[in-house]
């Protein structure tokens, strides 16, 4: 019996061990079951301020601007993407700089060559170098520590770029023909097939205008004043000033393309065909690039025509959703730019800083850029500082005799020198008086300003109280 039950135990134990192991190896080789990661949403959209060099976030919700960023820069604009952000600095110094919104604080930027073009979309940047004409795809991760000087481009010959909502790449090259470029998995640009928009175009950027529509690149030719698309022909732009026509922001799949002039909105369809006008009214100002939200079916368009009753558009699939009435409080001159962040649209004048909540019936302005400009912030924690300081008289001390006490059998300080001291621009001294050896006070003086281990007498004696003496302190 006694070697049965040795084996039994035997078996059970080796028994466990099996099991424990192969759960073990389950466990170790499962993929675990897959989760949605949520993404935190702020709902927030940031704006610029030129005139001020700022860059400041709206808060939709409390109608305010929350956080605000000194752009480093007096010719700059940004790229935003849910949480986020980047300050595009024009000036000759040109660089992207990454912003780090928990400290609001601009972090090193990338150097890019003076006059580059930079697109940006999803995670992607394209930047071209319109001098030498070379062409750089990165992802937002590898953009830093880019180098136009070290970097092997991935395309030449290039005149500008577009970057689609996917991410992908758009580059056109000076001979009229655009290259899709997309990113794998190691960040490498990989090239696709070209696409002809016919003839070349030149060396300067500015005088053409390229967007996206889903995987569609649609070309403004400045010059020409015909708007292309891949497989159609192209159409004649009927615009006064050609620098104001304003191609749609690049958007996701739709069959419908938009452009603004200075006169209204134009539609056409994205695989070809003629303009058609669906503003309604006249104005005459500065467009800003429409913006087509393929998600709730509605395009938004402005312009800089304070004077006019029609200077504002959402024109949307369902009717009922379409608005037509001014923006309030336009300044003369505005530069209008939509800053767009997921599904919230809001109007900005990228000079004066000036911002419509142009989703929101009456399309309240917000510009209340004092409250988030760091330097006020600076200068409002220095008053405070500065008003903690009472504003008395410097006078020295009253030193008078103190009755102090302590309990027996407990630990007391005595605070002989602050009871006299009512002036916090002076400061005080004790100085023991002198005395011999034999004098039972000596021990109290060498212990006032620390507790006392022994226990003392229930009122300090007359000798045990110390002289004060008075250093006034400048101020």
């Amino acid at each position: 019996m006694t070697a049965l039950r040795r084996w039994r135990r035997t078996a059970s134990a080796t028994a466990l061990a099996v099991l424990l192991g192969t759960l073990v190896v389950l466990a170790y080789q499962h993929d675990g079951k897959p989760f949605t990661e949520v993404e935190l949403n702020d709902g927030g959209v940031w704006v610029t301020n030129r005139d001020q060099g700022l860059v400041a976030r709206l808060n939709p919700q409390i109608k305010e601007l929350d956080l605000g960023v000194e752009a480093a820069s007096a010719n700059f604009d940004i790229f935003q993407r849910a949480t986020s952000l980047y300050v595009d600095d024009t000036s000759s110094e040109r660089s992207v700089k990454p912003v780090d919104v928990a400290k609001a604080a601009l972090q090193d930027p990338t150097g890019l060559p003076t006059g580059a073009v930079v697109a940006n979309g999803g995670s992607t940047f394209a930047v071209v170098d319109k001098v030498s004409g070379k062409a750089w795809v990165r992802s937002a991760a590898r953009l830093r520590g880019f180098s136009a000087k070290t970097a092997q481009p991935d395309l030449e010959g290039a005149l500008t770029a577009a970057v689609g909502t996917d991410g992908r790449a758009y580059v056109l090259g000076r001979d009229g023909e655009i290259t899709p470029v997309t990113l794998d998995e190691a960040g490498n640009a990989v090239a696709g097939d070209r696409i002809d928009l016919g003839g070349k175009l030149g060396t300067d950027p500015d005088m053409v205008a390229l967007t996206v529509v889903g995987d569609t690149p649609v070309l403004f030719d400045r010059n020409s004043l015909e708007l292309r698309r891949p497989g159609a022909k192209p159409v004649v732009v009927e615009a006064a000033d050609p620098s104001e026509v304003e191609l749609q922001q690049p958007s996701g799949a739709s069959d419908d393309l938009y452009l603004a002039t200075a006169e209204g909105l134009e539609r056409t369809p994205v695989d070809g065909g003629g303009l058609s006008r669906i503003s309604r009214g006249q104005v005459a100002g500065a467009p800003a690039a429409p913006v087509q939200l393929t998600a709730t079916g509605c395009v938004y368009a402005a312009w800089a025509d304070p004077q006019s009753p029609h200077n504002y558009l959402r024109d949307c699939a369902d009717d009922s959703f379409d608005d037509t009435s001014p923006v309030p409080g336009m300044q003369a001159g505005a530069h209008l730019q939509f800053r767009v962040n997921r599904d919230v649209v809001v109007l900005n004048d990228a000079i004066t800083g000036d911002s419509w909540l142009v989703q929101d019936p009456g399309k309240a302005k917000i510009d209340n850029w004092p409250a988030v400009d760091p330097q006020n912030q600076n200068k409002s924690k220095l008053k405070e500082t500065t008003d903690e300081i009472p504003d008395q008289e410097n006078r020295p001390p009253e030193p008078q005799d103190d009755d102090l006490g302590a309990r027996p059998g407990r630990s007391t300080v005595l605070p002989v020198v602050a009871l006299n001291d009512h002036d916090p621009t002076a400061t005080s001294s004790a100085s023991p008086r002198p005395s011999t050896s034999a004098d039972p006070s000596s021990r109290s003086r060498s212990s006032a300003a620390a507790p006392s281990s022994r226990s003392p007498s229930r009122r300090t004696p007359p000798a045990c109280r110390p002289s004060a003496t008075t250093s006034p302190t400048a101020g």
